[in-house]
């Protein structure tokens, strides 16, 4: 075996390991987002899982990105309350709308992280940064409002909103959407360090 395939073989198993890495980061920061929740300890639900999808796509590519997605989106859907609310009346549309927006959300942070790094390394994680959390929620009110408009419409009578159009804005995206957002925006600095110190290992 020569060098360049000794150093090629490195590199894949690093690779690997790094996003098993990130995987378990992720499904263990989504069942404490989870946990905390559940408990009722914060006024708003999110998750800081995003953090690892977005280093993961922008250290390796859409292809990291979208598989840590979908890990992400099939933790949500086994350990997630309101999956598990939504699976009663309709387990496939639940399946397709958690691990879909999962998906599709790595996807876009790769992809965004790509076509933006020709910018520069930080606008590139900025910019994906901002896109993953507008994905991740647009496509889960989209397939609530596909699959599940009726429970959305009695939600909205419940929480006693002023209209249907300010619960789906206001409940279902709600502030979790606004410091998913700022958290990955606050951390583009660390994660670019990140980045930068895992290239100069490779």
């Amino acid at each position: 075996m020569n060098k360049t395939q000794k150093r090629l073989d490195k590199n894949s198993i690093r690779k690997m390991v790094m996003i098993s890495i990130l995987g378990v980061i992720i499904v263990v920061l989504q069942a404490v987002a989870t946990m905390i929740s559940s408990a009722g300890l914060l006024p708003v639900a999110f998750t800081l899982a995003l953090v690892p999808i977005l280093v993961g796509s922008a250290m390796y590519g859409i292809g990291t990105g979208t598989i840590l997605g979908t890990v992400f989106g099939v933790i949500v859907f086994i350990i997630d309350p309101t999956a598990h609310f939504l699976m009663g009346m309709n387990f496939i549309a639940t399946a397709i709308i958690c691990i879909g927006k999962g998906a599709l959300a790595g996807f876009t942070a790769g992809l965004v992280y790509k076509l933006a790094s020709r910018l520069s390394s930080l606008a590139a994680i900025i910019l994906a940064g901002i896109a993953v959390p507008i994905v991740n929620t647009g496509l889960f009110v989209l397939g609530m409002l596909i699959f599940f408009k009726d429970t959305i419409i009695g939600w909205s009578v419940a929480s006693g909103s002023a209209s249907f159009g300010t619960y789906v804005i206001f409940g279902l995206c709600g502030i979790n959407f606004v410091v998913e957002l700022c958290v990955n925006l606050l951390l583009a600095t660390a994660i670019k360090t990140i980045i930068g110190q895992a290239g100069k290992k490779s």
